[in-house]
């Protein structure tokens, strides 16, 4: 099949006047780009690279591929995600992972929370600030974590979101909401940091858990570059067999509800007393055969990364003729 390869491209990047801080820090190295296409073609496949900007309805109308591998983060705004999958149930064009109503609902961390609580799936607690007059009538508990609403890898995470006091806490907000967009303050979870992948449309399977240890780092932006992983990833995760049920039983439950086909993460953090809390929804976990951890996960599960790949397609493709795109 003619496969179109649908990424945002680091090398042209722009950052412009308005964009927020850390733009582009999602986005895939050319190695990870060139890694996929090659996986795609040893599967047999003619692959025709694109990027995401305002070419790409024109450039998929004129390719007509018969799936889109798509692994595009957008740039702005909290719809940034749902773009590319937009664009091909339009055009009546399979694509991978979630479509543009999961791509939505996940990206939005504080949204991901309601849905976990009323599934009675824990999580800790928290409030959304657009501004600093929003934190008056906070009753969290310190030490708490500040991060953005609607970003991912990291994105407007430091050293400084860690905070231990009311000061520290006005102070970062205030930063966070203006240089990125509303923040989510949380009660800080100081345990265990553990991982399900998911791989499947509507029964998905579940890749061995994986605990992701940074040692007394904070998981930023900084530890996430793309030629090294400063952290650890353990897989399997040495936890208990029924956490490890569990956090899968959460997770193929939140994939379900959120609606979301093909591929997904979900990260989870153990409270002071171990116990596992649900943290965020990842339909676009990072897959790159040289750092990843969903990779690693696939790889533990017995999935080479070229299978992996030739997967997601068939699943893509599975998805729209249920769906009759």
């Amino acid at each position: 099949m003619k496969i179109a390869h649908v990424a945002d491209n680091l090398l042209k990047l722009e950052v412009k006047k308005n964009d927020p801080l850390d733009v582009g820090s999602e986005w895939e190295d050319e190695r990870t780009i060139l890694g996929q296409i090659d996986a795609l073609e040893d599967a047999g496949h003619t692959v025709v690279r694109l990027d995401f900007d305002d070419t790409l309805i024109e450039n998929l109308l004129a390719e007509k591929p018969d799936c889109v591998f798509n692994i595009s983060e957008g740039k702005t705004g909290k719809d940034r995600e749902s773009l590319v999958p937009a664009i091909c149930k339009f055009l009546k064009i399979p694509c991978t992972s979630s479509d543009a109503v999961g791509m939505g609902i996940s990206l939005d961390k504080v949204l991901c929370k309601i849905i976990a609580k009323q599934q009675n799936i824990p999580t800790a607690r928290w409030l959304v600030a657009d501004n600093t007059k929003d934190l008056n009538d906070s009753d969290l508990q310190y030490p708490l974590f500040v991060k953005p609403v609607f970003e991912g890898s990291s994105m407007g995470i430091r050293p400084e979101s860690l905070v231990k006091d009311k000061k520290h806490l006005k102070t970062q907000t205030s930063w966070l909401t203006k240089n990125i967009g509303p923040a989510l303050i949380e009660e800080y979870l100081s345990g265990r940091e553990l991982t399900v992948g998911l791989i499947g449309n509507n029964e998905p399977e579940a890749f061995p858990v994986a605990e992701i240890k940074t040692g007394d780092k904070i998981y930023d932006k900084s530890m996430k570059g793309k030629d090294s992983m400063d952290e650890e990833v353990i897989c399997p995760a040495p936890i208990d067999a029924e956490i490890e049920k569990q956090l899968i039983s959460w997770s193929k439950t939140l994939f379900k509800i959120m609606g979301l086909s093909g591929l997904a993460r979900f990260d989870y953090k153990c409270d002071r007393d171990g116990q596992p809390q649900f943290m965020e929804a990842n339909p676009l976990p990072g897959l790159s055969k040289f750092y990843s951890v969903f990779t690693i996960q696939a790889s533990v599960a017995g999935l080479s990364y070229n299978e992996m790949i030739a997967k997601l397609v068939s699943l893509a493709l599975k998805k729209a003729e249920s769906e009759k795109v």
